[in-house]
């Protein structure tokens, strides 16, 4: 893709996580973890300059949606899949009506209606066919930077104001409630609450089927699972890089340590977390050329790191089928930036 000045310092607004009493905090053991490297396939968009900076891809029935982080043109591009012929665009920017100053992830909820969030406005917009509802978020809630579907009436996000790992909002936007501690328990007593969220800033992700929601750092190496119906940790996965470095400057977080994780999917009995691992070091002399990252961790459901897949590529955001066993992925630096992986039958539950 064109070669676009993208600090990942942008990437950066920072969250929280859950800690429950007598979960324990699970450091990986690479005896137990295996293996496996995948090659992707390239696929052809005649349209790919609308696309500045993509960063999250969803695949509905025949429709592949890509968001934008940049947003240009639009937030949201959407093509037919596998054809590839340009549908439309949604979320136009700018701070009009109707219009977008950011999105965040892409949804959907039964009635296969369209979910966007935009941080800035603090709002969400539910777009079916040519309708579009807007609803704004509650004024308590501090700049949300993921969330995702419980059902039609119940929204889950990162809690930043770090009060809380998380809070739930209602289809009106109000908070219905607040659940989970961060896990940080030793920095959390040093550091003001939301100083502390901004270092934890977390993605999130839910599947309705098992009941489990899971979280992953953008900073560190932090995945947490979740049995949301009973609001208890299952467990915390601590990789080798720890939990968030950063230095308190006048009230800010600001990034020292690495790029964590920058996408999360929770499957039938697995969870997927895409890692980066760049250094902010590297990242200041301009040594990491390349936006992504190339390791895909698989966890069991206790938060335990069972599998390691190795991308060819770099890659920012992914979505797996799980039944078909393809992955649809981003590489922002290609000019043609959406492929897929074939993950093995063996490693799929």
């Amino acid at each position: 893709m064109d070669s676009i000045k993208r600090p990942v310092y942008i990437l950066l607004s920072l969250a929280v996580f859950l800690s429950i009493e007598g979960c324990k905090h699970k450091k990986d053991k690479l005896l137990n973890v295996t293996e496996t490297s995948l090659s992707a396939k390239q696929y052809t968009i005649d349209e790919r300059e609308l696309m500045h900076y993509p960063f999250r891809v969803r695949l509905k029935d025949s429709t592949v949606f890509i968001m934008d982080l940049h947003g240009a043109e639009a937030f949201i591009q959407s093509f037919s899949f596998p054809a590839l012929r340009w549908n439309k665009s949604i979320g136009q920017p700018g701070n009009g009506p109707h219009e977008m100053l950011d999105c965040e992830n892409i949804r959907f909820d039964s009635a296969k209606r369209l979910w966007l969030m935009d941080a800035n406005k603090m709002n969400l917009s539910i777009h079916s066919n040519d309708t579009l509802i807007e609803v704004a978020l509650d004024r308590e809630l501090v700049r949300p930077l993921d969330f995702c579907l419980i059902n039609d009436s119940l929204i889950v996000m990162p809690d930043y104001t770090g009060r809380q790992r998380f809070v739930y909002v209602n289809s009106k936007g109000r908070i219905v409630s607040q659940i989970g501690q961060i896990p940080d328990k030793k920095t959390k007593k040093k550091r003001a609450n939301m100083v502390l969220a901004q270092a934890w800033r977390s993605f999130i992700d839910y599947n309705p089927t098992n009941g489990i929601l899971a979280l992953a750092t953008q900073l560190g190496e932090v995945v947490e699972i979740w049995d949301s119906k009973n609001n208890v940790r299952l467990g915390v996965f601590i990789g080798e890089e720890g939990f968030p470095v950063f230095r308190d400057r006048n009230g800010t977080a600001i990034p020292d340590g690495i790029m964590g994780y920058s996408d999360i999917q929770v499957g039938r009995n697995v969870v997927y977390a895409l890692f980066w691992g760049h250094t902010f070091r590297d990242l200041k002399k301009g040594v990491i050329l390349q936006e992504g990252g190339k390791r895909l961790d698989v966890f069991n459901l206790k938060g335990e790191r069972i599998h390691i897949i190795h991308l060819d590529r770099n890659i920012t955001g992914f979505e797996i089928d799980e039944a078909s066993g393809t992955m649809l992925a981003l590489d922002p630096n290609s000019n043609q930036p959406l492929v897929s992986y074939s993950i093995p039958k063996g490693l799929l539950p």
